[in-house]
């Protein structure tokens, strides 16, 4: 009852109150958490697409976290560029410190079609 109850999306609050309300459940709440932690996480795929090989891919392209820069000693945000292959979910990331395609590392770039 208690795993159905936590599928369904229910808080332990909430599964500890229908317990007390439904059976007379006369132990305390943190037994029902304890209970609750040693069950397996449910995992559900979230945002997956589905498409033919080359038809689709997600890109992503944003500021990373503060680098320090060695050769001027100063802290910089570098660019990060990553893509996603909707069919075969192969993923290419390149970062750099402009925020222009020839300023991606060369390594990166090398694997760009």
């Amino acid at each position: 009852m208690i795993t159905e109850k936590r599928d369904a999306g229910l808080s332990v609050q909430r599964i500890w109150q229908d317990l007390v309300e439904e059976y007379g459940y006369g132990a305390s709440y943190e037994s029902v958490k304890r209970f609750v932690r040693t069950l397996a996480p449910t995992r559900r795929a979230v945002g997956v697409f589905h498409c033919a090989p080359g038809a689709e891919a997600q890109v992503d392209f944003f500021r990373g976290a503060p680098t320090l820069d060695a050769a001027t000693g100063e802290w910089r945000r570098p660019w990060v560029f990553r893509m996603m292959l909707g069919h075969s979910r192969h993923g290419l990331r390149g970062s750099g410190l402009g925020s222009e395609a020839r300023d991606v590392s060369p390594a990166a770039r090398a694997r760009l079609p």
